[in-house]
């Protein structure tokens, strides 16, 4: 069967095949869809007539499974990397809604532009402790 499996194809957009001899009784056969099919990227076979009588079928299909694969595994992670963004830009909101609070409890909550605003050091590591001698 050739053309039941390739009319599946047909569905990502228009399914281009181009013959042409390469040499030594072999057959180049690219196998490239338009549009953002799983064979936007041409797939380039070449082989003996035998071949690909055999395997042609098998391997664009098998070809399109993994684009689709592939295709599905960047999107589940795109989804991820949108959640974490949200999740990172929920947590910063927070964190600012908190310092805002902690500056008004302080009696700093002078509006004035002209004032410099002064944060606290960072707290050290006391001398006794196991890791003084890392961050020393």
């Amino acid at each position: 069967m050739f053309f039941v499996p390739i009319e599946k194809l047909l569905e990502g957009g228009t399914v281009k095949i181009e013959l042409s001899r390469a040499g030594n009784g072999e057959i180049r056969v690219i196998t490239s869809q338009q549009g953002e099919g799983a064979l936007a990227i041409p797939l380039p076979l070449t082989a003996t007539a035998e071949e690909l009588d055999k395997q042609y079928v098998e391997l664009v299909t098998s070809f399109e499974r993994e684009r689709k694969s592939l295709a599905d595994q960047l999107a589940q992670t795109a989804a991820v990397l949108e959640a974490a963004k949200k999740v990172s830009g929920t947590a910063a909101t927070k964190a600012l809604v908190k310092s805002a609070g902690a500056e008004e409890v302080c009696g700093n909550t002078s509006n004035d532009e002209d004032e410099e605003v002064q944060t606290a050091p960072a707290n050290k590591p006391d001398a006794g402790t196991a890791f003084s001698g890392i961050f020393g």
